[in-house]
């Protein structure tokens, strides 16, 4: 196995999880987020895996076309909410 920032390319999978959200009484404190899973062998058998890096994009609502609750935001939106205004990136 190598190290890498998202499964998102060699995924396998895509995983349904629940985070805690705090933002309204509408989700009654849980979202639900599709995130992309490699599975790995162990000892104690095959195991789904991520990256945090994915699991903050779900999080944050990010639409990678995975499927899921998302939010309307790509990554340049994002990052311009972040900052307050747009960077390059280059």
């Amino acid at each position: 196995m190598t190290l890498a920032l998202s499964v998102f390319d060699q995924r396998q999978d895509v995983t349904v999880v629940k985070l805690p959200y705090f933002g309204d009484e509408e989700h009654e404190g849980v979202i639900e987020r599709a995130i992309p899973t490699i599975t790995v062998q162990t000892v104690d058998g095959p195991v789904k895996v991520t990256t945090v890096y994915d699991l903050i994009l779900a999080n944050y609502g990010i639409d990678r076309g995975i499927g899921g609750e998302v939010q309307q935001l790509t990554l340049m939106t994002l990052l311009t909410h972040l900052h307050g205004k747009k960077k390059s990136l280059a």
